[in-house]
This record gives C-alpha cells, structure tokens and sequence, in this order.
C-alpha cells in the first residue's frame, strides 16, 4: 500500500522529530529498505560500508 504517495522509484525519508530514522524506496508494489552496496578494498584486503544512513 503506498500510504506515502510516492511514484514509482522514489525515495522517502522517514523522521522522528528532527532525526533521519530511515529512507524507504517505492518500487510500484511495495516500499523497500535502501540497500548500500559495500566496497571491497583490496590494498588492505577490507569491506568498507556505511555507519549510518546519512
């Protein structure tokens, strides 16, 4: 149910109060996480991710 009338492939961010609690995709059906793709380094053999979702 799209209850935040998104369009099709758009972003919603989600606060509580002042602070970004979460930001949500529309693909057409249903709202989806946001996935961070994580980056390998190779010269000192480590995955480098996100700490938050800012």
């Amino acid at each position: 149910m799209n209850i935040l009338k998104c369009k099709t492939n758009e972003y919603a961010e989600i606060y509580e109060g002042q602070e970004l609690k979460d930001v949500l995709f529309w693909d057409g059906s249903m709202y989806r996480p946001l996935k961070y793709k994580e980056i390998k380094n190779e010269f000192m053999n480590t995955t480098v991710k996100p700490l938050n979702i800012e």
